[in-house]
């Protein structure tokens, strides 16, 4: 009998974003019902096509908006996703360029609030958890996705640091309308390792509990992911297209 696989490899443009995407058809399509378990980590990212970091960061947009349920030692399951595509508007409501420069101007007032109050908020075992994030800070050569999983952890221990419940689900409607941003933005390994040193500002001041300076490293680490994006966009819009012609 012929199985035919469910999952299929993904374009390489945006790859979380893809990912994403295809792990919500399965679902709406039922292929994939709510309470089944994913597959483990690393055969799914093979039949996706994709790296592990890469992955990761697609559950844990899909965590954020309440579709999967990522259970430490146990694996990623499927939740009743029906509040989770409630959320769809304001992805589709960004998916332009224009859109997408709104995203940062809200993740200022946002991220940067959030970034205040777990500074102002954080139990100490979260503290504990950001100051793990900062000794794993990488140095020398750095591994593009590594980073780019790195600086979604720190993301994920501020909100939960703020301590409210409300802001967290108010980012996480954004979460896979800031993976369009994030594949453009990691075109370029050298853009990475700039927003990890902001970041970097952003861990010590939450350890220092100083909840201004936390707020200001986070809103110049996202002016700086802004400046990168509209770099990116200007440079995919001057690319020159591929006709496909011989000598074109």
């Amino acid at each position: 009998m012929l199985v035919v696989d469910p999952f299929t490899a993904v374009d390489r443009r945006g790859l979380a974003e893809h990912a994403v995407d295809q792990i919500e058809r399965l679902i709406i399509e039922g292929v994939l019902v709510a309470g089944q378990r994913l597959p483990p980590e690393r055969e799914l990212g093979a039949r996706l096509g994709v790296s592990r970091p890469t992955l990761r960061e697609a559950i844990r947009a899909l965590t954020m908006m309440g579709i999967l349920d990522s259970r430490q030692g146990d694996g990623t399951y499927v939740r009743d996703a029906e509040a989770g595509f409630l959320l769809r508007p304001a992805r589709v409501m960004l998916a332009s360029d224009t859109g997408l420069g709104w995203l940062f101007e809200v993740r200022g007032l946002l991220e940067g609030g959030a970034a205040a109050f777990a500074a102002a908020r954080a139990t100490p075992a979260e503290l504990d958890e950001v100051r793990d994030w900062l000794a794993g800070y990488p140095t020398g050569a750095v591994d593009p996705d590594d980073v780019r999983a790195r600086d979604l952890q720190l993301h994920a221990l501020i909100i939960t640091a703020a301590h409210n419940q409300l802001l967290s689900a108010i980012v996480a409607s954004l979460s896979t309308a800031l993976l369009d941003s994030r594949s453009l933005t990691g075109q370029e390994p050298e853009w990475e390792v700039l927003g990890m040193v902001d970041l970097k500002a952003v861990a010590e001041a939450i350890i220092r509990r100083d909840p201004v300076a936390a707020q200001l490293a986070m809103r110049r680490h996202l002016d700086n992911g802004q400046q990168r994006y509209l770099q990116a966009v200007a440079r995919t819009a001057a690319r020159p297209e591929v006709s496909g012609q011989p000598g074109a």
